[in-house]
């Protein structure tokens, strides 16, 4: 089973109305039913996947999505690579 993820969602500081959809996707997904079994299954982390270029600071990006669990999410930041697929197509 694949993971759920954000991949590439950079959130400009004046998109207010894509931060509250993605709050609301991501709170919801990380806050309802996260210790239940439902058909056998249990939900997986989050995988949030973005570019950062070198030197770019983690902190930024988590103040950025401040919103998110971090003990149910796995950040990807070095883009969009077969080890990003990896984490989306892990089975945990």
């Amino acid at each position: 089973m694949a993971a759920h993820a954000v991949i590439g969602f950079s959130l400009p500081a004046y998109d207010v109305y894509a931060r509250q959809v993605l709050y609301r996707i991501v709170r919801n997904y990380q806050r309802a039913h996260w210790d239940q079994d439902i058909i056998g299954h249990r939900k997986t982390p989050l995988v949030l996947v973005d570019y950062r270029p070198p030197g770019a600071s983690l902190d930024d990006f988590r103040r950025r999505y401040a919103f998110v669990h971090q003990n149910k999410a796995t950040y990807c930041l070095g883009g969009f690579t077969e080890d990003t697929l990896a984490h989306v197509f892990a089975n945990n």
